[in-house]
């Protein structure tokens, strides 16, 4: 298969994912129509991700999706070029081959892509890499990859950039859409990467999801400048799309570039773009991360393009802000004039949604607090009233809470002047509180992808069947560090831990949760082969320190999986001297869920799940 036939493969696949399960061979079947080859290669990327083997690979591929696209080891795993040692093959896009390598001289992992040995040869694919890596290490800004070097050794040409840990946006909206602050915040962390791309005098032409990496620590980085293109002079909101471009960057007229789901209406007519054309596409973004799907749908590329320029997105539901809503409907103006003229006037106006987001955030705390809830006209309305009085409540309070404590403080000194200290062995009578962590277990009834029935509520006590997927919801009323650990039998006879929680796409790749905060996991499917899957809950006060140690581990490369064998045994025997924890679990029958109580501070429960082979199906079994 050539490059640009593994293009069209991977964009296919990237376009399926986007439709329901049981709808993206129907997709397929439309968009390949008699191209057999084609239909076969992208429906065997889709089986491997939707089957993923073990239902604990599940979330690990949707966590690096491209994975799917290459083998772990690639032919260059373990060669040297220049002063990088190639670990890992990474994936692997249209302009090249990425790996996870080791700079051997700063002793540090970087990413490296190389331009594929057969298109050394061509001039042009070669001015496209080199483009690529020149307009990429000329943008220094905190929300764009990083380049390291840009370098040649004999015919093979190579970037090495930053490695960038987490998971991409897109892997994030597998959860489905994200809260407004969220999507926000990331927005204007994209603009102002957009920001700094256009006043050096390039434009994206390719913002989706894809491209969006989004890191546990909160930072988000624009990737894959490899259809940036560089425009002639300063930016001028009067010159239309058709403005002057260096020649030498040109694409062909008519000829589409970029992901047709994400293309201004300029982009889809094959018309020259501007930096205008990135504020559609960041629009779109945003869209999707409130809302959860794209603004513009349809059974195929072209109804798509047709709709991106005919049609105008479907109005946000409520309760989404009024605010966000207009923002959204002038980055996603048909008309260049209508829409946004700089990236820098986006994010003024995103960051001022912020800003009222997150006081609105906080009225809203204040608001249940007594035992009221305005809807969010009257929110952006009462602000200022709602604050004064906030503002006279906290006055109030900390004068009673002044009163309070030299009240205390008198009754203190009386009483301790009045009373012998206690006897040293009764400090000790109190029982510790008890601790209690509940988890919920929601189960979906699968077949060949297929769902059956509605999802459920399991005790855990059952037999499932292989090929069902499941997921956890846990909460616990204090405060406190959560860990998630799968556990199995490994080849060496030895035991093998995965840690699935925290994961980078939940609770923003913390551990520490607030109370009564529930947290919901991915979606995961049970092996094909039977047997007893054992999930190990780990809730504490305080952060666990063998935990700690691996949970770096979920990403990319690892998969959660916890390979050294000293870390390994740490968590082993770790595991066994909490068993000198007692704990209590019992199934609460009224609120579906099973509530583990202890009252030492770390309460630990293992969920052992039994799943049987897939049996076969009546034809009166309902298939959705």
């Amino acid at each position: 298969m050539n490059s640009e036939q593994w293009q069209r493969v991977k964009e296919l696949f990237d376009a399926a994912l986007q439709y329901d399960p049981g709808q993206r061979r129907g997709f397929l079947e439309q968009v390949c129509g008699d191209d057999v080859e084609l239909y076969e290669e992208v429906d065997s990327l889709l089986a491997s991700f939707e089957k993923a083997g073990s239902f604990i690979v599940a979330p690990a591929v949707e966590d690096a999706a491209h994975l799917l696209f290459d083998e772990a080891s690639g032919p260059h795993c373990g060669r040297k070029i220049g002063h990088y040692h190639l670990l890992a093959k990474l994936g692997r896009g249209g302009m090249g081959e990425v790996y996870l390598a080791t700079d051997t001289q700063l002793g540090r992992e970087v990413a490296i892509k190389l331009l594929p040995t057969e298109f050394a040869s061509d001039p042009g694919r070669v001015k496209r890499f080199e483009r690529e890596a020149r307009i990429a290490s000329a943008l220094n800004h905190p929300n764009i990859l990083t380049i390291h070097e840009i370098g040649r050794e004999g015919d093979t040409l190579f970037i090495a950039t930053e490695l960038v840990k987490g998971q991409t946006l897109r892997q994030r909206l597998t959860a489905g859409a994200i809260n407004s602050i969220e999507a926000v915040n990331i927005a204007i962390q994209v603009g102002a990467a957009l920001e700094a791309a256009h006043g050096a005098g390039i434009v994206h032409r390719d913002i989706k999801p894809e491209n969006v990496m989004l890191r546990p620590d909160g930072y988000v980085k624009a990737l894959d400048f490899g259809l940036a293109k560089p425009i002639e002079g300063p930016f001028d909101s009067s010159v239309d799309s058709d403005m002057t471009t260096r020649n030498s960057y040109e694409t062909a007229p008519g000829v589409l570039i970029g992901t047709f789901r994400y293309m201004s209406p300029e982009q889809a007519r094959g018309q020259k773009v501007d930096h205008r054309s990135d504020i559609w596409s960041l629009g779109v973004v945003l869209y999707e991360m409130t809302v959860g799907v794209p603004p513009f749908n349809g059974k195929t590329p072209s109804d798509i393009i047709a709709a991106i320029l005919a049609h105008e997105p479907p109005p946000m539901p409520e309760p989404n802000e009024p605010e966000l809503q207009n923002i959204l409907t002038r980055a996603l103006a048909k008309d260049l004039q209508r829409r946004y003229q700089s990236a820098q006037e986006l994010l003024l106006d995103l960051q001022d949604l912020k800003r009222k987001l997150e006081r609105r955030s906080e009225f809203d705390t204040y608001a249940t607090v007594q035992g009221t809830r305005m809807p969010a006209a009257g929110r952006a309305t009462n602000a200022n009233q709602i604050d004064a009085d906030m503002r006279r409540k906290r006055l109030a309070v900390a004068g009673s809470a002044l009163l309070v404590i030299l009240a205390i403080s008198i009754i203190l000194a009386v009483f301790i002047r009045s009373t012998r200290p206690l006897p040293s062995s009764s400090a000790n009578e109190s029982a510790p509180p008890e601790r209690t962590i509940n988890y919920a277990i929601t189960v979906q009834k699968m077949k060949d992808g297929k769902q059956l029935e509605e999802p459920f509520e399991a005790s855990g006590r059952e037999s499932f069947e292989s090929g069902w997927k499941f997921r956890l919801r846990t909460v616990s009323p204090q405060a406190g560090h959560l860990y998630l650990l799968n556990e199995r039998a490994g080849a060496d006879g030895g035991v093998n831990y995965r840690i699935i929680f925290p994961i980078s796409s939940i609770n923003n790749g913390s551990e520490q949760l607030a109370a009564d905060k529930p947290v919901w996991t991915a979606w995961y499917v049970f092996a094909e082969r039977p047997g007893v899957e054992k999930l190990w809950i780990v809730w504490a006060t305080s952060a666990v320190g063998v935990l700690e140690a691996v949970k770096d581990k979920v990403n990319p490369i690892d998969q959660g999986l916890v390979s050294d064998p000293a870390k390994r045994d740490s968590i082993r025997e770790w595991l066994g001297q909490q068993a000198a924890n007692q704990t209590a679990s019992e199934w609460d029958n009224a609120s579906r869920q099973t509530v583990v109580r202890g009252r030492s501070e770390v309460v630990v429960s293992l969920i052992r799940l039994e799943h049987r082979r897939a049996r076969a199906v009546r034809s009166s079994d309902p298939i959705r």
